[in-house]
């Protein structure tokens, strides 16, 4: 899942930055001409950096394995796991309201479920994502940790470092 949201986000935080112009977006995502209003300006920025904030998050968590040399891999598997769920109950609510909502620009209806760009954008990542949330396997500590022999390499129960230890505790 790392390697997915470290390249999906590189990806789509790149397609972000030419979704700045509202009127270009606008054209991009509705499929038709359209000169936005200061307003429409406004929200199409607050959503775009809404969505590079998202994204920064991703790319961010996907990282932090690397970042931090003892972070464990069942917590790297949760909190991706979280994330990426959270992102696909998100991209769901966002469908929804594609498929469900009906939007006019003057008389002409957008139909956002025909309009390749916005499947591509909300689509085409889903079954990539749901094959790394079902490739992604978190080695267990033991499997990363190989066991000392018991007793140390003095031989023994305790070995002269172990002795040290408890006498340093009592």
């Amino acid at each position: 899942m790392n390697v997915f949201w470290l390249f999906f986000g590189v990806l789509f935080l790149t397609m972000q930055s030419l979704s700045l112009d509202c009127d270009t977006g606008m054209a991009t995502f509705a499929g038709i001409p359209y000169h936005c209003s200061s307003l429409e300006y406004f929200f199409n920025l607050q959503w775009v950096i809404t969505n590079i904030y998202s994204l920064v998050i991703g790319v961010v968590l996907a990282v932090l394995p690397k970042m931090i040399s003892n972070y464990d891999e069942s917590a790297n598997k949760a909190v991706m796991m979280v994330y990426s769920i959270l992102y696909l109950l998100f991209t769901g609510a966002s469908m929804a309201t594609l498929y469900f909502v009906e939007v006019k620009a003057g008389d002409v209806t957008i139909d956002f479920m025909s309009n390749v760009p916005v499947l591509v954008a909300f689509l085409a990542p889903t079954p990539f994502l749901l094959l790394a949330m079902c490739l992604h396997k978190a080695k267990t500590p033991a499997a990363l940790v190989k066991p000392a022999p018991l007793g140390g390499a003095g031989g023994g129960a305790r070995s002269g470092s172990m002795r040290r230890v408890g006498r340093e505790l009592r």
